[in-house]
């Protein structure tokens, strides 16, 4: 009687073995399929965004470089001249400045820039130092000021990018700034005629 419990005890054990192993193996299998879905979808998600990050890329670089041939049309008269563009509220831009260095020699400039003075779309104030209302709180919408040393090679063209960060709470308008390249810093001594850069904030 003792051998035939004991026998049905290691049938029984055997049988429990067998059924946990075949749990295991189909949970090892389950794992591993879901692994390698997962895997597949990381991987169909990379291409995907990089894809669009291409595409943004060629975008933008077909823009900017449609920018750059503006300038270097305008660059003949003036020696220097920049871009212009209609910003939203909340948004940050780039204005790209072309300088072509018309010196016999390398020459260091600087970027110097301010707000002269801001209207509605109705006309009305927003500042203006002639009539009494102070622009310098919107100076800082100029990331970067001044801006430099750029050392630029005699007859060579430069383009250098003017960061502008536009605060969600700013009143629309028009803002004209007024960009001034110079060989020094503080600007004395200007090169070429001063620029007008028109912020247009919807």
């Amino acid at each position: 009687m003792k051998k035939r419990q004991n026998k049905k005890v290691l049938l029984s054990s055997c049988s429990k073995f067998k059924i946990s192993n075949k749990k295991g193996i189909e949970l090892s299998i389950n794992f591993l399929v879901l692994f390698i879905l997962a895997l597949v979808m990381f991987t169909i998600g990379l291409i995907f965004v990089y894809e669009i990050f291409t595409k943004l890329i060629f975008f933008s670089n077909n823009i900017e470089d449609q920018i750059k041939d503006e300038i270097i049309n305008r660059l003949p008269q003036s020696g220097i001249g920049i871009s212009s563009e209609n910003i939203k509220r909340g948004d940050l831009t780039i204005f790209f400045l072309g300088i072509r260095n018309d010196l016999d020699t390398n020459q260091s400039f600087f970027v110097h820039s301010h707000c002269d003075h801001a209207i509605k779309k109705d006309n009305s104030i927003i500042c203006d130092p002639d009539s009494g209302i102070s622009c310098n709180q919107f100076n800082s919408l100029i990331t970067f000021n001044p801006i430099g040393p750029i050392n630029i090679e005699s007859n060579e063209i430069h383009f250098e990018d003017i960061p502008v960060n536009i605060p969600k709470n700013i009143q629309k308008g028009t803002y004209v700034f007024y960009v001034k390249v110079c060989k020094d810093n503080p600007c004395t001594i200007k090169y070429k005629n001063t620029l007008t850069m028109n912020l247009v904030i919807k």
